[in-house]
């Protein structure tokens, strides 16, 4: 049947019933080709990454900082343990400040010592894979490997299971949230980046990147995995200075319970996520 220039078709008489006119095979042809490219994109494709609110509004168990009035920051470490986390402790010890150090499997088993005085001196200790990859292309078998590892190993070191992962990069998606929501852990991003793994980083310009529209709740992001001077001359001259403005420097099991309280008598609907955090 015919409309003016337009064919109207049929799907189920021209594409799948047998028919010894010629333009009817190449429809069946083009059909099938059409779908065998459906399938592979559909099978190369990524799962999408899953945005992260402030509180975990989207995933449940995602955090970029905390909502909450309090004078209070939580400063994060990744990549170590390593040699200059026993100087960043000495400077959290000597102003007062308590921190959370988001650890490598690799690291910790070369720095266990580290590891103890971490968790003895009241610092969280948390999950940063064994081998620091790229999570978003990872098999569950692989996620597990490099999370459950690590988990096993902190574990074994301290006697205590971490509850809180940051994936390498800030990299995750959605299979990564799930995963990590079924083990009882919340990935951990941040608000503020001193980028002091940067190439041109400088001490003036970690100062300036993590203190620079610094708000109450905020979690601040450093590095203490490889050499690490110009991070700890900076955390010289940004900790003195948070402590005269009022900051408390929290690790992020005490950060997070003043998010707690504040969901606790909110009328936003965050209660499932309230449950998700344990005290």
């Amino acid at each position: 049947m015919g409309v003016g220039p337009f064919k109207v078709y049929n799907l189920r008489r021209d594409l799948f019933q047998p028919s010894g006119g010629g333009n009817s095979k190449r429809h069946r042809y083009l059909f099938w080709f059409f779908l065998f490219v459906v399938i592979i994109v559909f099978a190369e494709a990524e799962p999408q990454e899953i945005p992260a609110a402030r509180w975990g509004k989207n995933g449940g168990n995602i955090i970029r900082y905390v909502e909450t009035q309090e004078k209070v920051l939580a400063l994060t470490f990744d990549d170590g343990p390593d040699v200059a986390t026993s100087e960043i402790l000495d400077l959290l010890a000597a102003y007062g400040g308590r921190a959370t150090f988001f650890a490598v499997g690799k690291q910790l088993q070369m720095f266990p010592e580290l590891a103890l005085r971490i968790v003895a001196e009241g610092h969280d200790l948390a999950n940063h894979t064994y081998s620091h990859p790229r999570m978003n292309s990872l098999s569950e078998k692989q996620l597990q490997e490099e999370i459950g590892k690590t988990e096993d190993i902190i574990l074994k070191i301290t006697g205590q299971r971490p509850r809180f992962f940051r994936p390498p990069y800030g990299e995750y998606n959605q299979a990564l949230a799930d995963f990590l929501a079924k083990r009882g852990y919340t990935i951990v991003l941040w608000s503020e980046d001193s980028r002091d793994f940067a190439r041109d980083r400088s001490v003036e310009k970690i100062v300036g990147n993590a203190l620079t529209g610094l708000q109450s709740g905020d979690i601040i992001l450093f590095h203490d995995g490889g050499p690490r001077e110009m991070t700890v001359t900076a955390l010289k001259l940004i900790l003195p200075k948070l402590r005269a403005e009022g900051y408390a420097l929290l690790n992020l099991s005490e950060l997070t319970k003043f998010n707690r309280e504040r969901k606790e008598t909110s009328e936003s609907g965050w209660a499932r996520v309230t449950e998700s955090v344990q005290p």
